[in-house]
């Protein structure tokens, strides 16, 4: 794996099997398994579990490990392949222009960044009738009373949606050792911590530059998750989140996991992911620097999956 600039210090677990990483450095060509100065400690930790736990790894940002339960009933196997529905006709992405009601947004802000290519017309059969299209990275919906022009296009709800169903499509890679099933393992109540102590509400900047956030949209005192400072820096981003991140992207749904993925011929890429409740981060450290950190593709996966209807924009 090539060097990389972003020092992280994560405790980790994967199943029973308890493990330090230090795998990102800044010194130049320092790598994962480099015990090289300014990398001291930094170890190996593969990210496969025990037979019966699936091969990821629960990431803390300095903070004590958390026991993931077992999610599997075989051994797992690294970057599985994942059976996928096909996309129906009328979604093949970039087939169809951007609806008039989100062409605007898309064009003001980073439309591709954020969105990804259209997948089928806009049309006015979303939730309570509203203007709805679908796009790589999410679906875009229409608010028009909203009085804030930064509100009017939202983020539908696809990342939730993925996770509650269980769909088992792969995350992050076009192989994947986390699918949104097992998304839906990591959402569960013990996998959230407890506040910092005086929280009173909000979210709370902590020493080492993450931050924690509760769950719920109301952002109540309560136990919640850690969000990473390089997931946090991109949320704050208001060319790709006009909105803010509380309306755009919502809180945390998981903790950030380890995953090992494959892109193209690519395999054994080893990426973060941490789900929100309108979209999946990803950080994958073999990325263009402008692009190390970025949504998955929930849009892409809910069109495959049967979330919609055979006809575009449905």
């Amino acid at each position: 794996m090539k060097s990389h600039t972003t020092s992280l210090r994560w405790k980790s677990v994967v199943g029973t099997a308890r493990c330090v990483a230090s795998d990102r450095c800044a010194q130049s060509g320092c790598r994962r398994t480099s015990t090289a100065t300014g990398c001291a400690g930094a170890t190996s930790c593969p990210g496969i579990g025990p037979a019966g736990c699936s091969p990821y790894t629960i990431c803390r940002w300095d903070r004590s490990p958390v026991a993931l339960p077992a999610v599997a009933t075989s051994p797992p196997v690294p970057g599985r392949l994942v059976a996928i529905g096909s996309i129906p006709s009328g979604f093949e992405p970039g087939a169809c222009p951007v609806g008039t009601a989100f062409s605007g947004f898309s064009s003001a802000k980073e439309g591709m960044r954020l969105l990804g290519r259209p997948m089928g017309d806009a049309a006015g059969n979303g939730p309570g009738g509203i203007d709805v299209q679908y796009f790589e990275k999410g679906r875009l919906e229409c608010n028009p009373e909203e009085p804030s022009q930064e509100w009017q296009s939202l983020l539908g709800l696809l990342a939730s949606g993925l996770i509650g169903r269980g769909v088992e499509l792969p995350v992050g890679g076009d192989a994947s050792s986390m699918t949104d099933a097992d998304l839906a393992r990591l959402r569960v109540a013990g996998l959230r911590i407890p506040p910092p102590d005086g929280f009173g509400g909000g979210f709370a900047l902590l020493d080492d530059g993450s931050v924690f956030v509760p769950s719920g949209a109301s952002l109540a005192p309560g136990a919640g998750h850690v969000v990473p400072p390089l997931f946090w820096a991109f949320l704050n981003a208001t060319t790709v989140f006009p909105g803010g991140w509380l309306h755009d992207v919502g809180p945390p749904l998981t903790p950030v996991a380890e995953v090992i993925v494959s892109k193209g011929p690519e395999t054994g890429r080893r990426i973060l992911v941490q789900a929100f409740q309108r979209t999946i981060l990803t950080f994958d450290p073999l990325n263009p620097s402008d692009y190390q950190v970025e949504c998955a593709n929930v849009g892409t996966d809910y069109v495959r999956s049967g979330g919609v209807d055979g006809s575009a924009g449905g």
